[in-house]
Parts: structure tokens; C-alpha cells; sequence
């Protein structure tokens, strides 16, 4: 094989091969070429090895090393893995491998994002229950009409007041002043002058 030896190459794996098949053949070849073993001959070669395992064990400087690899297939140049010049073979990048070999060492479930959605929900369903409180009964406009709830004054006139407030009772109907009211309400004048109320004030 003609050229300058790949990553691969030095590893004696092929450019398709597993994270777990380039650690166990980087162990191989360390455990041949460490100075401890061959001397101090070797640390040049021991050199080479770590530089191909940093490459290759890394998804996304693996996936860039192979990516610098292909224009050598074109020129008919050495290609990793064993192949024959000019021969095609395929790159880690379009290979399928588990999804543990292309994860990024020490990523991690995003939690972050989660509990920051969790919360905005959370945000939302306080706001929205907020929002669907029971509207409170609107003040009294002063015009008193059937069903309006109605305080005596000392003068005996007839005001409104909202029904949830302290009241003498309910007015039943407006008559003119000239009209009697039924028996069983009694009579007294719109503090407005708009005619008599009749009030009932059992309620």
C-alpha cells in the first residue's frame, strides 16, 4: 500500500469500525509499542497510536478526519481500512452505528430544558386559573329596577345597593307616583325621583 499510512491503517481496523473495535485494537497495539515494553525506540510509534485513538474515539473528529479522507479515494490515493486504490468504502459518517458510538463523551439528558419547560407550563396554569375566577357581581348603576337590591335612607327614599352588600330588600317594580303598590311590598320614592318602588322586603 502506497502512500502515508491512516488512523485506521495504524490500528489495523477497518475505516467502518465500531468505537469498541478501534479501543480494543488501540489497546493491542499499546500494549506492543509502549516504552515500557519496547523502549525508548517505540515512543515515536506510541506517539502515532494516542494521536489515532484521540482521532477515532471522538464522533466529531472522527467524522471531520474521515471527511479529510475522501479526496484521497478520487486521486486513487491510499484509503483507510485496507481498500484498493480508487476503491469506494464507507466512512463513519454514513455508516449506521449505535447511537452510544456517535454520542459525545460526558453528554447528558437534557434535564435543563425539561425542567425550564415544566415550570413555564406550571407559569401557565396559575395564570390561566387566575384568569377564570368568577367575576364579581358589577356595582350598582343607580337605576333601580326590578330585582335591584335596595337600602331604605332616613328620608324612606329607595337607593340601590349591590345584592352582596348589607340591603332592606328587593325591589319588585316602579309605579308611577299616583299608583299603589301591592299589599305585600312597601312603598318608597326612587331617591333618583324616577317614581315609587315597590320593595319587598322579606327577602
Amino acid at each position: 500500500m502506497s502512500g502515508i499510512a491512516t488512523h485506521y491503517d495504524l490500528l489495523g481496523v477497518r475505516a467502518d469500525a465500531s468505537t469498541d473495535e478501534i479501543r480494543a485494537a488501540y489497546r493491542r497495539a499499546a500494549r506492543t509499542h509502549h516504552p515500557d515494553a519496547a523502549g525508548d525506540s517505540s515512543s515515536t510509534e506510541m506517539a502515532r497510536l494516542n494521536e489515532a485513538w484521540r482521532v477515532l474515539s471522538d464522533a466529531a473528529r472522527r467524522a471531520r478526519y474521515d471527511a479529510s479522507l475522501r479526496p484521497q479515494v478520487a486521486l486513487g490515493r491510499t484509503t483507510p481500512g485496507g481498500a484498493t486504490p480508487g476503491q469506494a468504502i464507507p466512512y463513519a459518517d454514513t455508516v449506521a452505528r449505535p447511537a452510544s458510538d456517535l454520542r459525545r463523551p460526558g453528554e447528558r439528558f437534557p434535564f435543563k430544558p425539561l425542567i425550564g419547560l415544566t415550570l413555564l407550563a406550571a407559569v401557565g396554569i396559575v395564570v390561566f386559573s387566575a384568569s377564570n375566577k368568577p367575576v364579581t357581581e358589577p356595582g350598582p348603576d343607580w337605576r333601580i329596577e326590578g330585582g335591584s337590591c335596595v337600602t331604605i335612607l332616613p328620608n324612606l327614599d329607595a337607593r340601590e345597593v349591590r345584592c352582596d352588600a348589607p340591603h332592606d330588600g328587593v325591589a319588585r317594580m316602579i309605579v308611577a307616583f299616583d299608583t299603589a303598590c301591592p299589599v305585600d311590598t312597601a312603598t318608597h320614592r326612587d331617591v333618583q325621583g324616577m317614581g315609587d318602588i315597590c320593595v319587598d322586603t322579606s327577602e
